[in-house]
């Protein structure tokens, strides 16, 4: 081996740091998104008790969440929640006509 490649390369040490730099990135960000998704859930639920409280108090919010309800929850899983049979084949339930 010759002098000059026992030494490291500068090339190289700065691929390195490239990479490790890269891969700092990445975990940075990715805790980002976390941090994210997790406000976004808890706005969800703050959103969604103060909805809940006012369709308590008020007949014409609890008739509007029951349509956006019959309406948006598609997955059967997701209607079952809320005492609905699941949608049919072409994206309708029988009891989602005339329904408040």
């Amino acid at each position: 081996m010759t002098a000059k490649s026992e030494k490291s390369n500068p090339l190289d040490k700065l691929k390195a740091q490239r990479a490790a730099l890269d891969e700092k990135i990445k975990r940075t960000e990715a805790k980002e998104r976390e941090k994210e998704r997790k406000r976004d859930t808890r706005r969800k639920i703050i959103l969604g008790g103060l909805l809940m409280a006012e369709a308590e108090k008020k007949p014409e919010t609890a008739a509007l969440m029951e349509r956006l309800i019959r309406k948006g929850v598609t997955r059967a899983i997701d209607r079952e929640l809320f005492d609905l049979p699941p949608k049919a084949e072409n994206g309708k339930a029988g009891d989602d006509f005339g329904q408040a």
